[in-house]
């Protein structure tokens, strides 16, 4: 029979079949416990009269003590999780349980009718009870995750995770115990060269995130997944180059105050965002204010054959002006801007103008033609040292 999973019995059921192994394991550590407690060499002085009275009340201590055991894994949720999600969180609460499951038969024994269970016996009985469940409740996982076959049907994406920290270690290990989400995680990156070489969850830290270029083949890596949610956004942006000039897709992790628990899981992944990039919330614009200010005017966009005179061009345009002069020099990147805007709509309110704005008469001339009531000044050097 394979060990309880969890998932697809009714609650009642999981619970019953959980306490039949739980009552299971502590029924025979404690019945073992007797054992090792009395062994030939650990008699210390008893006679044989009271060591086969104290295996004569076994039985009836094992008739209380192990009802008492199990109410206390119940009141500390054992029952309630799935068998094969087993941390170290979980392992904390379980040995808590027993510990004072065994505190609770002392002092019961100290002050109750209740058959009498050997100190001796109680401690090593707390020991072969957690080892026990150990064991039992890590086998589940180790059989889970050997027999689970989900995580190789269809496409596997194969992950590098950049970020050794907490949040990375927090998402490698949930995306381990979630198969079937086509994610498989290869190994980390950090910048700290004190990590470099160590393993976190069986995954090696393989150097900074600059040997992507020299990883990404070697080890078939198709995602990258940004776990830095304390990272400068300067460094965001380094990684998310480098990640683009490989050809790997890249996701982020949330910064943790984004998190609502705390916590990072494989549903907090997502695609890198602008917030990501410019490390701040992005400013929101007044588009009603903007559209009034250039609606119905004639505008002139200086310098618009660069680049963001260009863009100025653009947004202008799709704000409904009377009439929208593009500025510039260089006739020729002029006239691949007034094609961009023309193909794009609004070739009719579209007026071209080869001029330098140094030129004063040339502007003059301009200024008395057509009487822009708003100026766009856009021109500028790009290359600034070199002039």
């Amino acid at each position: 029979m394979p060990p309880p999973n969890g998932t697809s019995q009714h609650p009642i059921r999981r619970a019953l079949i959980s306490a039949a192994f739980y009552g299971s394991l502590l029924a025979a550590a404690l019945w073992l416990a007797y054992d090792i407690r009395f062994l030939d060499g650990f008699k210390f002085g008893l006679d044989t009269t009271h060591r086969s009275q104290i295996f004569a009340n076994r039985p009836m201590a094992l008739l209380w003590a192990i009802p008492l055991k199990l109410v206390l894994l119940i009141a500390f949720g054992q029952f309630k999780g799935i068998l094969y999600y087993f941390r170290l969180r979980d392992a904390l609460r379980l040995g808590v349980a027993l510990l004072l499951s065994s505190v609770a038969i002392y002092l019961i024994i100290l002050s109750g009718p209740f058959t009498e269970i050997p100190r001796g016996v109680l401690l090593i009985d707390f020991n072969l009870s957690l080892i026990f469940c150990m064991i039992f409740r890590t086998g589940i996982r180790v059989w889970k995750e050997a027999t689970d076959k989900s995580d190789e049907v269809g496409t596997v994406e194969r992950i590098a995770i950049v970020g050794a920290g907490s949040a990375g270690a927090q998402l490698a290990a949930d995306i381990q115990s979630r198969r079937g989400h086509g994610l498989k995680p290869i190994c980390f990156l950090d910048d700290d060269v004190d990590k470099h070489g160590l393993e976190i969850h069986g995954l090696p830290v393989l150097g900074a995130p600059e040997k992507l270029a020299f990883l990404k083949d070697r080890l078939e890596l198709t995602e990258v997944i940004l776990a830095l949610p304390t990272v400068s956004a300067r460094r965001i942006r380094e990684v998310t180059a480098i990640c683009a000039e490989n050809s790997l897709r890249t996701l982020v992790v949330p910064s943790l105050r984004e998190l609502a628990t705390g916590r990072v899981r494989t549903s907090d992944i997502r695609p890198v965002s602008l917030e990501d990039l410019l490390g701040r919330m992005p400013a929101q614009l007044d588009e009603h204010a903007i559209d009034s200010i250039a609606e119905g005017r004639v505008v002139l966009v200086s310098g618009a054959g660069g680049s963001i005179g260009s863009e100025i061009a653009r947004q202008i345009a799709a704000r409904r002006p009377a009439r929208l002069l593009i500025l510039d020099q260089c006739e020729v990147l002029l006239y691949q801007v007034e094609q961009d805007l023309i193909n794009m709509g609004y070739g009719a309110v579209i007026t071209p103008l080869v001029a330098d704005v140094t030129d004063v008469s040339r502007m003059d001339a301009i200024f008395a033609k057509y009487r822009p009531g708003l100026v766009l000044h856009a021109a500028a050097h790009k290359h600034v040292p070199m002039m």
